[in-house]
């Protein structure tokens, strides 16, 4: 099962990575190619700095989020196997032996 959750991460984190990447190209590219001063192809770069910035804080939050609430739901799911263990041991324990019995009503041929 950590597997899923490992493989869903890493397709995550190659996405997330594809999206920077792509963003930082293309941006570099408009710079470039668009005729402006030093000054504002200086501030550009910072603008667009500043926005990747803060679309990477975002995701990074999503994602400690999502981590959070993937640890807290496999706690939970942990602490009612361990439960239903202990309520199924201790019947089991409390329980006399089984001893088979015949049914004097059954007659055999």
């Amino acid at each position: 099962m950590s597997d899923m959750y490992s493989n869903d991460s890493n397709r995550g984190s190659s996405m997330m990575m594809g999206f920077v990447l792509g963003a930082v190209v293309g941006a570099s590219l408009a710079l470039i190619m668009a005729p402006a001063t030093g000054e504002e192809t200086r501030r550009r770069i910072g603008d667009t700095a500043r926005k990747i910035g803060k679309e990477g804080r975002q995701r990074f939050d999503q994602a400690r989020e999502t981590v959070s609430s993937l640890s807290d739901d496999a706690k939970h799911v942990i602490d009612s196997g361990r439960e239903a263990f202990s309520r199924v041991r201790q019947g089991a324990d409390s329980e006399k032996p089984f001893q088979a019995t015949t049914n004097p009503a059954r007659t055999t041929p």
